[in-house]
């Protein structure tokens, strides 16, 4: 069984198993954190459509922790889909790093 160190939303450190990963790819709701944060070190690619949901809501660091975790898996296809979010964003943390993961993501596309 594979241990990840994340941090959740109040940026203290967590311990993450694989088995706890494996639990939120089979429930079809957004990641917390410490999930997401997981999911990218452990270059989950089942979760991709977990942390897609996880981009909406009002949590910062969960919305960042999956963008993040979409440019660590490489997931091309969420480019379009943070750009779209980037411009309905209230919170211009969010956005502006919404739109900077896209670009990386379509730059990527691009080489």
């Amino acid at each position: 069984m594979q241990i990840y160190e994340a941090f959740n939303g109040d940026g203290v450190s967590v311990v993450v198993t694989d088995t706890d990963l494996d639990h939120a790819a089979r429930d079809s709701g957004p990641l917390t954190t410490e999930l997401a944060n997981a999911a990218a070190q452990a270059r989950r690619a089942d979760l991709i459509d977990n942390l897609r949901r996880s981009l909406d809501g009002d949590d910062r660091a969960r919305k960042l922790a999956a963008a993040k975790a979409l440019l660590a898996l490489n997931d091309r296809p969420s480019g379009e889909l943070l750009r779209s979010l980037s411009a309905t964003d209230t919170d211009p943390v969010v956005a502006k790093s919404f739109i900077a993961i896209a670009t990386r993501l379509r730059s990527a596309s691009l080489t």
